[in-house]
């Protein structure tokens, strides 16, 4: 049993076995709730989703276990909504660990799991749509449409703005009920850096979407797509996708996510990782990072070969700015309070980078503020040119601990701390192209 399923095995007299995966209310008074949409509403675009992949099986290679029966209300004998699916034997890739740490398995088998995943990842990508939302089936007519998004409960999109301007709103409505239950618990309250990111989120998107995007159509990604959601055989082939419900036509900085869980990350843009595990972590990782994202490339080249279909080219925004603010923004909802900070950090990188004007400040230098004591009180650096985790240049510069109004001057590189306090400029530094 998961947070919000529970599966149990059904098994006729004949030996056929079934599963039957009922969708469990969600403990909203632990952890508040993370969906927009009621349990029935998830559970019925779950089941959309998987009939559409054994329905398109023609034109992808996405195993998913077959749907028999699905009940979407919660009024009926069993007191919840429920699918009798296909029973598949396998095994959770996330349970075979590597001979290598970060891996899965051994090195060969590692990368075959990777190459099948860099595959589904672009057989979804591939499926095209006109709008952003979740799958809808219409019994009447046998058709699959897109409707409402199990996340925000709207929808559906007609552009990437409308989407992630949805998505921003869910996310403080999400934090404004966490509030709320934190209360009630008498735990700490939330501090505003719990509303920062999406904020930033917020300012950083136009100008990405802009430069980056010019989408007409839409391609499938799954959201929870990961080593956790996968059963494998003992060959490591990959034997069925699970957990489906968050499976949404979605713009192509969504399509081109990394799968979770899958140790496929890289640091926060800015990151400047002390802890020499996490180092070590990210050396090892890059390598195979590198690997994955040749493998999503030639898995582009096959899907167009095979079925004349343009590839959607994530391969080559993987790691773009675009894709890292969606990844920020995803990893705010389950992230840990440092990781939120990280990522705060590194959507001001990120800004800093584009020289976003701000109530007519203009800022044109590559250092990271840590917000940990708030923006307004920082801690002396020393000049010096470094290179974060992921070999990006930075440039920190002299900042002397200070209060009071900040003011700039636009087109100017200098940020004034107040009139007797004494001021700072930093002088900015092209970037490495991250890609």
């Amino acid at each position: 049993m998961g947070q919000s399923n529970l599966v149990k095995q059904v098994t006729f007299e004949d030996g056929t076995c079934w599963l039957a995966r009922l969708r469990m209310p969600e403990l909203e008074i632990v952890f508040g709730r993370r969906e927009a949409c009621t349990p029935d509403v998830t559970l019925g675009i779950e089941a959309s989703t998987m009939k559409f992949f054994r329905r398109s099986s023609a034109h992808t290679r996405i195993p998913v276990p077959n749907v028999y029966y699905t009940e979407t209300k919660s009024s009926n004998p069993v007191g919840a909504p429920f699918i009798l699916m296909e029973y598949i034997h396998g095994t959770l890739a996330s349970d075979m660990e590597g001979i290598e740490r970060g891996t899965f398995g051994t090195p060969e088998q590692d990368t075959h799991l990777l190459a099948q995943m860099a595959d589904i990842m672009v057989q979804m990508a591939a499926c095209r749509f006109d709008k952003i939302g979740g799958i809808n089936y219409d019994e009447k007519t046998g058709e699959f449409n897109i409707g409402v998004d199990v996340e925000t409960g709207r929808g559906p999109f007609s552009t990437p703005k409308e989407y992630f301007q949805a998505v921003c709103d869910r996310e403080f409505e999400f934090q404004v009920d966490r509030h709320v239950l934190r209360q009630r618990k008498m735990t700490k309250n939330l501090s505003k850096m719990d509303f920062m990111l999406p904020l930033l989120f917020k300012e950083l998107m136009p100008a990405v979407l802009d430069a980056e995007s010019d989408e007409a159509t839409f391609g499938l990604a799954n959201l929870d797509f990961g080593v956790h959601n996968i059963l494998i055989d003992e060959q490591y082939n990959i034997l069925a996708v699970i957990d489906l419900a968050d499976v949404i036509s979605a713009p192509l900085h969504v399509l081109a996510q990394v799968p979770r869980m899958s140790n496929l990350e890289r640091s926060t843009p800015g990151d400047l990782e002390i802890n020499p595990f996490a180092v070590e972590r990210l050396k090892r990782a890059g390598p195979r990072i590198d690997r994955f994202i040749d493998m999503v490339r030639d898995a582009e080249g096959k899907v167009f070969a095979e079925n004349g279909v343009r590839a959607p080219g994530l391969a080559a925004v993987i790691y773009s700015d675009g894709a890292e603010l969606v990844r920020g923004l995803f990893d705010h909802r389950n992230g840990s309070e440092r990781m939120n900070m990280r990522w705060i950090n590194g959507f001001m990188h990120m800004a800093a980078k584009r020289r976003i004007h701000s109530n007519g400040l203009s800022i044109e230098t590559q250092d990271v503020l840590d917000l940990r004591d708030g923006p307004s009180a920082t801690e002396k650096k020393e000049a010096t040119t470094r290179r974060d985790n992921n070999g990006i240049e930075l440039q920190t510069v002299d900042i002397s601990t200070s209060k009071g109004n900040s003011k700039g001057t636009e087109g100017s590189n200098e940020i004034e701390l107040g009139a007797d306090k004494g001021k700072t400029s930093a002088k900015s530094v092209p970037l490495e192209n991250e890609n």
